[in-house]
């Protein structure tokens, strides 16, 4: 039996376990299993739990290891809070894209912020295939039309394109630009939208996943680029299809980024998710 707890923020979906409650179990077969739409419903992905230190797992949907997640990321923090595993509200967490520290700023109706560290444009760790130092306003065409991407890591990897409206965002164009083969390991690809220069819209096709309600990453992503273009202020509100995020930054180019996080469900998979 497996305990699980399922939290979604911004309609963005993670089962989420104890760490100790897997051990030495196959993960990636684990998160395909309870990811599976059929079992749980609409799930983006799966995080377990490890505790001194803290520390969150996150595998996406298709069973492939993530180093972060910024919606998951405030999920673990709630899902830690309501299981009694923090006793403050300012926590550091460790990924495998380094460690983020975070802090509790409402208990009542939860919402975490985090510092989402800096941004990375280096195409060289972006594992983009290029011999340019960054992959900035790259043109790419697709079925005739061209579109300019931009890259940056932001806890992982991310290509911002900027459109008009949403009608020009389809699972196509999204599955294209994710699987281009400039990029060695698949791209998370972010479709902005700016409405001014505090408000921008967003929808994120993940690697991994495919269009999600939401991403934290995403837009902390968007707003970089975005700010790097003067297309932006010091903070703006990144809005989803199911709410928003408020995103900003320091003298010293920290990014941080701040949003609910919601319990929906608890339950007890049968033995089988966790059989090798």
């Amino acid at each position: 039996m497996l305990k699980y707890s399922k939290y979604q923020g911004l309609g963005n979906d993670f089962i989420i376990c104890l760490d100790s409650d897997i051990k030495n179990k196959d993960y990636s077969l684990i998160a395909k299993k309870v990811c599976d739409n059929n079992i749980t419903g609409k799930t983006d992905g799966f995080i377990s739990v490890k505790t001194n230190p803290l520390e969150m797992i996150f595998y996406n949907q298709d069973g492939s290891l993530g180093t972060m997640c910024g919606n998951g990321l405030r999920c673990f923090i709630s899902f830690c809070y309501d299981n009694g595993l923090i006793d403050s509200l300012e926590n550091q967490v460790l990924t495998k894209a380094g460690l983020y520290k975070t802090i509790i700023t409402n208990t009542t109706n939860f919402t975490v912020k985090a510092n989402m560290n800096k941004p990375n444009y280096s195409a060289k760790f972006l594992e983009i295939n290029t011999s340019k130092d960054e992959f900035i306003d790259e043109v790419i065409l697709f079925k005739d039309k061209e579109y300019k991407l931009t890259s940056v890591f932001m806890g992982t990897h991310h290509t911002v394109i900027y459109v008009k409206n949403k009608d020009e965002i389809t699972e196509e164009l999204g599955r294209f630009m994710c699987h281009l083969p400039i990029f060695k390991d698949r791209t998370n690809v972010d479709f902005v939208i700016v409405k001014d220069d505090k408000t921008l819209s967003l929808k994120t096709y993940e690697r991994g996943v495919g269009f999600t309600d939401a991403c934290g990453t995403g837009a902390c992503a968007s707003f970089c680029v975005s700010r790097k273009k003067s297309l932006c202020q010091g903070k703006v509100r990144v809005y989803f299809d199911k709410g928003y995020l408020d995103i900003s930054c320091d003298d010293d180019e920290n990014i941080y980024m701040e949003g609910p996080a919601e319990l929906i469900v608890k339950g007890i998979f049968d033995e089988e998710i966790i059989a090798n």
